[in-house]
């Protein structure tokens, strides 16, 4: 059973001029919870951001634990 929560928001920062957005997203499943915060000018690039770095963080877990799996089976 997975759970998977997303935030998107959008942040004004005293010391950057206009609007910034802000997108958080946590993934808890089986192998583990995956966290990952981007901030961007734009929604949508914040989103993709966010996307591209949960998918490196499940792509390595799955790639480790591959790994770990063969080596004990040497």
């Amino acid at each position: 059973r997975s759970r998977i929560e997303v935030e998107v928001g959008k942040t004004t920062e005293h010391h950057k001029k206009g609007d910034f957005f802000s997108a958080q997203a946590k993934i808890y499943c089986i192998n583990g919870p995956f966290h990952a915060t981007k901030e961007e000018a734009d929604l949508y690039a914040a989103v993709d951001a966010i996307r591209e770095d949960l998918e490196r963080q499940l792509v390595a877990k799955k790639d480790r634990g591959t790994t770990l799996f063969r080596r004990g089976a040497r």
